[in-house]
């Protein structure tokens, strides 16, 4: 035995107990972290002098919670128990690793059907690619209303949307137009959480860190300006938050300081195109309701497994769910994907009690890299699609609080058959009908003479 890890035993001892055997790694964690958060300052003090001596202790992170990277030799789970038992400790958990909810392997394609889904077919573009090919051609009519909404708004701004993602390549010439104005404390228009850095511009040399840019551009890309495509919001305000990668995922903490960052600095939705099975995360529910108590709405993904979400999670049990989406909070919307005829995406997960509406999520063409586009497909091509319309929504009636915009939202979409029973309203969103929704009014009083 090491003289560090008999002092970690020992320490361990103090704690109230031993470190028990059989914990194992697991790459929905980040190996050998703990996230502690304490219920007050003295159990802090007391805390942290016995954790330096676990592995290295960094207090003081987003929202007062530490992060504990163990000594290799220690095996977190049985830290875990100790510290859950420790006076003064409020939460300990895992740092869980999230992934983004889009399929790397889908196609390229040219056309944006979910605006004016006219039956077109789309094709492989190149030629070595494959597409979705259910409902391909799809159903006229089958796609978001946006040419009506446009009618009546098309520019976002003054709705600021935080994209908590891979990063987002803000120099893209469809982007560059649409970018949150941090200067001159965040001249790059973000954040990286991960690198804890002002630049939030993805790995380029990583083809599938484009996942961030190519859901920013669902949001907003510049629209009517004879380039590429145009987003949701042909004119918008996007907060590039860069809290991991696609290989690696993205943390616990990287998201939490992400959506603290958005918060501090006047995000109105969060669009989180990822997700993970978990037993309940209670520091990241912590930051959403730090982000409800804002006023802020978050949109997220159901998952590209084609499973219940409702039901136990695919290890059998339960107590697993798939997060944020299974979040109870009022501000979370949880959007599944459609295909061209409106039908589910045989990749699309659903749940009639976790998962509130549908978002087209298949060929879905949006910016990459070097001023290029790629189709992609999965539920984090549906969740950006909703974020936008919200913005819409939002900057058509500025009153509004989240609630008016989650209830335009999921009020205005269109019945769809195939939804029934799959999701909470069986609907899929619809940019005109949420635009033209009305907020019945309320408090009035009448007198008959």
């Amino acid at each position: 035995m090491t003289g560090r890890t008999a002092t970690c035993l020992f320490v361990l001892a103090l704690l109230g107990g031993t470190i028990p055997s059989g914990a194992s790694a697991s790459p929905d964690r980040v190996a050998g972290e703990l996230l502690v958060r304490f219920s007050g300052p003295q159990g802090a003090e007391r805390a942290g002098l016995l954790l330096n001596t676990l592995g290295e202790w960094s207090p003081g992170r987003a929202g007062g919670i530490g992060r504990l990277r163990l000594d290799p030799a220690i095996p977190a789970d049985g830290v875990l128990e100790q510290l859950r038992d420790l006076e003064g400790v409020e939460i300990a958990q895992p740092n869980y690793r999230y992934r983004f909810t889009a399929r790397p392997d889908d196609p390229l394609l040219d056309q944006q059907w979910a605006v004016d889904n006219r039956g077109q077919e789309i094709f492989p573009i190149p030629p070595a690619t494959t597409v979705y090919g259910i409902n391909n051609p799809g159903t006229p009519g089958a796609d978001l209303g946006l040419e009506a909404a446009w009618d009546v708004l098309s520019d976002c701004r003054g709705v600021v949307v935080a994209v908590i993602d891979s990063g987002v390549d803000y120099t893209h010439a469809d982007l560059a137009g649409a970018m949150w104005d941090g200067a001159p404390t965040f001249p790059n228009h973000g954040w990286d959480t991960a690198d804890d850095d002002d630049d939030p511009l993805p790995d380029l040399a990583v083809p599938e860190d484009d996942h961030g840019t190519h859901v920013a551009a669902i949001v907003g890309a510049v629209g009517d300006n004879a380039l590429g495509t145009s987003g949701v919001c042909q004119r918008a305000e996007i907060m590039a938050l860069r809290a991991g990668s696609f290989a690696g995922g993205l943390t616990t903490l990287d998201v939490i300081e992400a959506i603290g960052f958005a918060v501090d600095h006047g995000a109105s939705i969060l669009n989180m195109s990822f997700g993970g099975e978990f037993p309940f995360d209670a520091l990241f529910s912590q930051a959403i309701d730090t982000a409800r108590a804002a006023g802020v709405l978050v949109i997220t993904t159901a998952g590209n497994d084609g499973v219940d979400v409702d039901g136990p999670g695919t290890d059998g049990l339960a107590t697993t769910r798939f997060y944020p989406c299974a979040f109870p909070q009022d501000n979370v919307v949880c959007i599944a994907a459609s295909d061209q005829a409106h039908e589910r995406a045989l990749f699309s997960s659903f749940g009639a009690t976790s998962v509130d509406a549908a978002a087209p999520g298949t060929n879905i063409l949006s910016a990459t890299y070097a001023d290029g586009y790629e189709v992609k497909s999965g539920t984090s091509m549906a969740a950006p699609q909703a974020s936008g319309i919200a913005a819409l929504v939002w900057a058509h009636n500025p009153a509004y609080d989240y609630r008016d915009v989650r209830g335009a939202l999921l009020a205005s979409g269109t019945d769809a058959g195939a939804w029934a029973g799959l999701t909470v309203t069986g609907r899929v969103v619809h940019g005109d009908g949420a635009v033209r929704h009305l907020r019945p009014p309320t408090g009035l009083r009448f007198r008959l003479d």
